[in-house]
């Protein structure tokens, strides 16, 4: 090769150089798009496989279970829509009586909508059919949200709101997991992972005579340690968390408020690199939901200065709703001599002391 034509290939491959950083400073983000668009449109075509999937089981279960005399897919394709507004808070005077409201409203169209799906259904099946509603709903309403950015950002290019699902969408689909993993325990009728701690008020109310205080949550008295222990659950088996917060209301002021102590038990979700199944203790309303049943609890418990105690049983957020797994099953008893340590090392003999099992009491009576 000559000197003449050394010089010409390394001009051409010079100018190739310069037109490729130009085309790709030109059409990178085009290109990167198109790639996150690829990634949200497998996750976009897997969430619609969870939700076809958790709405065919709803219609599955409602026909076995219910009966009804007409095709209930029509009715659970417009429940799957069903949506709450929340409460105007500009003026927070009596927004949780507001919220309190519109979530009972909710609830029971939701559960009137079941009950007219699946007419020959028992209560706890109603509950539990409902609960696979509320799952399916949840997996239309994340299938919804990522769809509509997904299609956004096709339609419209922009690469900005594309990244911000993207950057969601770990979380969005570790939540599908777990609305989707429900499915095998509603089958199995097998307590979830949320379950814990219904299951550890169970087993310390055991044989004892148990009455119903409130929508769907029953309390027990049991004797710990030499002091009176009263111990409030939702009633169960059919899927449901009750209305603890009513509850512990009830019981502190039919105490006329001498209540030593209140010790709540609820699942919690884990960090990563952290052991399922591993008991942490805290002080405060270990409750979720929208916070109603909190804030009846925060209340009393201020009203009459009664220390509230939480434990909480750690958890992924797939463990939370799927069937509840052996180490959490495990934990039940370390929860039960803790509770039994506390009162122990906190209250005196002859003491009154509430405890609350939080959760949805699915398979557990």
């Amino acid at each position: 090769m000559t000197i003449l034509d050394s010089n010409m290939l390394s001009y051409l491959l010079n100018i190739v150089y310069i037109v490729f950083i130009f085309g790709f400073s030109f059409f990178s983000q085009k290109i990167q798009l198109n790639l996150m668009l690829g990634k949200l449109s497998k996750s976009l075509n897997k969430l619609k496989t969870m939700r076809d999937k958790a709405k065919d089981e709803a219609v599955s279960a409602i026909v076995a279970l219910g009966k009804p005399e007409t095709d209930p897919k029509p009715r659970i394709e417009a429940l799957l829509q069903f949506f709450a507004i929340s409460p105007n808070s500009m003026d927070p005077s009596g927004v949780v009586n507001r919220l309190e409201h519109l979530v009972n409203t909710a609830d029971t169209r939701v559960k009137e909508e079941v009950k007219a799906l699946a007419p020959s259904a028992d209560e706890k099946q109603i509950q539990n059919l409902q609960n696979l509603v509320e799952t399916a709903r949840g997996l239309n309403s994340l299938y919804r949200t990522v769809r509509h950015h997904y299609l956004a950002g096709k339609k419209g290019g922009n690469i900005y709101n594309t990244v911000q699902i993207q950057m969601e969408l770990p979380m969005i689909m570790e939540e599908a997991e777990a609305y989707f993993s429900f499915i095998d325990a509603f089958k199995q009728g097998k307590p979830i992972g949320d379950g814990v701690g219904p299951l550890v008020a169970s087993k310390m109310i055991a044989d004892s005579v148990v009455r119903e205080l409130a929508e769907d949550t029953i309390v027990a008295e049991v004797s710990v340690e030499g002091r009176r222990v009263f111990v409030t659950k939702a009633k169960g088996p059919g899927g449901t968390v009750g209305k603890v917060g009513d509850s512990v209301g009830k019981l502190v002021e039919e105490q006329n408020g001498n209540v030593s102590m209140i010790v709540m038990v609820d699942a919690g979700l884990k960090l990563e690199g952290e052991d399922s199944g591993y008991v942490v203790e805290g002080v405060g309303a270990a409750i979720g939901g929208v916070g109603v049943e909190k804030f009846k609890i925060e209340e009393a418990a201020t009203k009459h200065k009664i220390p509230v105690y939480a434990m909480v049983v750690r958890q992924s957020l797939k463990e939370v709703l799927a069937p509840m797994t052996d180490k959490v099953t495990n934990s039940v008893d370390d929860v039960i001599k803790r509770i039994g340590r506390v009162i122990r090392e906190r209250t005196k003999e002859g003491s009154t002391v509430l405890v609350v099992g939080v959760g949805n009491t699915i398979g557990i009576a």
